[in-house]
């Protein structure tokens, strides 16, 4: 019997050390984990000073091999933000703009209104002239456009004013009728344009377009027919390719709204002297890295457009119902957003 209890209290010292023993190298291994886990994110985290040089290196390479010529169709947009005498500056320092960013509607620019008026308040006096350009993957952008002017592909009646809230557009069901939708069942065969909408066409294009010209065109030609026309179309739908057909008629027909001329070509790029280039898919790392070197405290970082991996693989289905041909030539018509800004030509976003 005291040979048992003995064989018993010899085990459950042995077990006891065994648990400390366990324990405490759990705990040693966990600590060294956390280490390991730290020095790994050091390792990976990005060499944000080397990202914006090869940007803007590309950039300047980029535009010592291409020429981008005064002759470009489509609307020129610059931000309501945007000073109209100095296009090239979104100023937010109090040093008579010598801060400033190009942003691109459905490329972020929306953040920058809403943030606007905080970072002027900050009052940081600018020491030298640091202007940005914020651009976003083509495709990417083409896509926004999509669900946002054409729905997603829902029916036209679906935009009600309850859905503008939601949506957060300031926009009106007859805006983008005949902005948007109108245009769109005319460059689908859906709808037969008069003669005179290619003559209207022609004329402006001889003049400064601006972005509401389309708009006024269509009004003028079609603002008697405007009822019977909404009911005749009230449930119409637009396809991701026919979105895609009608960027390339806009294009071909010189009518290209803001939100889908080609950044490169809107802002003619190589004519100003950018200082960085953020890019709308690494947000969350740019613009902090960017305005704390200027001096500025950060607002809140919600990006407005997203650009997570979900998104880029739902985007990735849309294209794969697209044929080739029109793939191809949109593309073409990207190309400088493709080459300049550091972007692929699939979905695959290069940091």
């Amino acid at each position: 019997r005291n040979q048992t209890l003995f064989n018993v209290l010899v085990a459950t010292a042995f077990m006891l050390c065994i648990g400390y023993v366990s324990q405490h190298s759990l705990y040693r291994s966990t600590e060294f984990s956390t280490v390991t886990k730290n020095q790994l994110y050091n390792s990976r985290k990005p060499d944000l000073e080397e990202r914006f040089k090869q940007r803007l290196q590309h950039l300047k390479e980029g535009c010592r091999n291409i020429s981008l010529g005064s002759d470009v169709t489509g609307s020129w947009y610059w931000n309501e933000i945007v000073k109209r005498h100095h296009p090239v500056n979104i100023g937010f320092d109090t040093t008579l703009r010598k801060h400033g960013i190009k942003t691109f509607a459905k490329a972020g620019s929306t953040w920058w209104r809403k943030h606007l008026k905080a970072l002027t308040n900050q009052r940081v006096i600018a020491k030298e002239k640091v202007y940005m350009i914020q651009v976003r993957h083509p495709l990417l952008r083409l896509f926004s456009v999509y669900t946002d002017k054409f729905l997603g592909g829902k029916p036209i009646s679906v935009y009600t004013e309850s859905y503008g809230i939601k949506t957060e557009s300031l926009q009106t069901f007859e805006y983008r009728w005949y902005s948007y939708w109108l245009p769109a069942l005319i460059s689908t065969g859906r709808f037969k344009p008069h003669h005179e909408f290619f003559d209207a066409v022609m004329e402006a294009k001889e003049t400064i377009m601006s972005p509401p010209v389309l708009k006024n065109i269509m009004e003028s030609l079609y603002g008697s027919q405007e009822m019977e026309l909404r009911t005749q179309f009230v449930n119409a739908t637009f396809t991701f390719p026919e979105f895609l057909n009608h960027i390339i008629w806009t294009y071909d027909v010189a009518i290209a709204d803001k939100h889908w001329v080609p950044q490169a070509i809107e802002t003619n790029v190589c004519q100003h002297d950018y200082s960085y280039v953020v890019k709308l898919e690494t947000f969350d790392e740019d613009i902090p890295f960017v305005l704390q070197h200027l001096g500025y405290k950060i607002p809140y970082l919600k990006k407005i457009h997203s650009t997570s991996n979900e998104v880029k693989h739902s985007t990735e289905k849309y294209y794969r119902d697209v044929s080739k041909e029109i793939v191809k030539r949109i593309i073409s018509l990207y190309e400088n957003d493709f080459k300049l800004f550091l972007y692929d030509k699939g979905l695959n976003v290069i940091k």
